[in-house]
């Protein structure tokens, strides 16, 4: 072997133990990944944007964790996004198919229990489900309302009810507060 390509060789071993020392702290995935990329340095254009060596402070992150199950695989992911037009391949629209994203996880869970009714679409506190139809629900105006459904209806009282105000747009009638207390 030439001295040339001895010289270089030992400056490759010297350079692989300096980074095998700089990385005694990385876990061993980190450690395969930098001594692969140390071995492949003629091919791969690398730029090194921080020290190897600086720790971060634990990110404290004050919401809480939600469940959904938008997030629980890949290929729900990727359903729901391909269902929605979401792109990620270029910058701009990677940015507004996150922001779209992350507003759809709000409101999916902010809106979790409110339920409209299908002939008024009014929002409905106390209504009435059909236990045969997949998702048909009437508030209670339009329940005694002809003509009536064709399945037989079920009533459901939401539990953010408050029953100790007094005001009349936000107090239940008599009727509607035992069937209210009855749920709860």
């Amino acid at each position: 072997i030439s001295g040339k390509r001895k010289s270089a060789n030992t400056y490759e071993k010297k350079l692989l133990k300096k980074t095998a020392n700089q990385m005694s702290n990385c876990t061993d995935l980190l450690s395969i990944i930098f001594s692969t990329i140390e071995k492949r340095k003629e091919f791969i254009f690398i730029i090194r944007l921080h020290n190897q060596t600086t720790s971060y402070p634990a990110i404290n992150d004050p919401d809480s964790l939600i469940q959904c199950d938008l997030m629980d695989t890949r290929e729900v992911f990727l359903n729901f996004a391909c269902d929605k037009n979401y792109e990620f391949s270029s910058l701009h629209r990677a940015k507004f198919s996150t922001m779209a994203l992350l507003f759809e996880l709000h409101t999916s869970f902010t809106n979790m229990f409110t339920y409209n009714c299908n002939r008024c679409q009014q929002q409905c506190d106390i209504r009435y489900y059909c236990t045969v139809c997949d998702d048909f629900d009437l508030c209670k105006k339009c329940y005694n309302v002809e003509p009536k459904h064709e399945h037989k209806m079920e009533c459901s009282v939401l539990l953010t009810i408050d029953m100790s105000q007094d005001n009349e747009e936000n107090s239940l009638n008599s009727n509607d507060k035992s069937i209210a207390s009855t749920l709860l």
